[in-house]
């Protein structure tokens, strides 16, 4: 998504770019697909989990705009003067552009735990959170999205559910 080419359901235009990763495809004919390892294909070093269902609950949280949301500067100047729609329109302040709050935080996040490890899984499904994972992991983040995953209770579909089961491992193998 970052490179505006892909969507990473199916990660077919990001080839172009990665001649590297591509294998012949395996239903597509002569076409070539792109080699996406899964976490299970390697031992992560890093593991940052975030329930993919608080996504779904927090899309409509951008910054400088709904929950209280701190304005985001934007990564360069020309696009503060770029136009804005749906929620966004209510942004204020100069140099501000309004972002989904969720998505940049874990690639924030992610980017971060990159300098320092060869392998940063990123999970967000709670049944993923097995010891073979974990064991490797010497950095174990939880992502908490504001407005949806309080301390003391995840808002969104099975979030009390899911919390549970993360408390439950979060006991064995600690998180920060």
């Amino acid at each position: 998504q970052s490179l505006g080419l892909t969507n990473l359901c199916e990660p077919r235009l990001a080839g172009q770019l990665f001649e590297s990763v591509q294998v012949p495809s395996k239903n597509r004919g002569n076409a070539k697909d792109v080699n996406v390892l899964a976490a299970s294909a390697f031992q992560p070093t890093a593991v940052i989990f975030v329930p993919y269902r608080a996504f779904f609950a927090f899309k409509a949280i951008t910054s400088g705009v709904t929950c209280d949301a701190k304005p985001t500067t934007c990564w360069h100047p020309s696009f503060a003067s770029m136009p804005f729609f749906g929620a966004a329109k209510r942004a204020q302040g100069q140099g501000h552009c309004p972002t989904d709050v969720a998505q940049s935080a874990l690639l924030t996040l992610w980017d971060e735990l990159r300098t320092r490890h060869a392998h940063v899984s990123v999970i967000g499904d709670v049944e993923r959170l097995t010891a073979g994972i974990l064991q490797g992991a010497t950095e174990r983040v939880l992502l908490q999205i504001p407005c949806v995953m309080e301390s003391h209770h995840w808002s969104f579909y099975e979030g009390a559910a899911i919390h549970q089961k993360y408390r439950a491992i979060s006991k064995e193998f600690s998180f920060v």
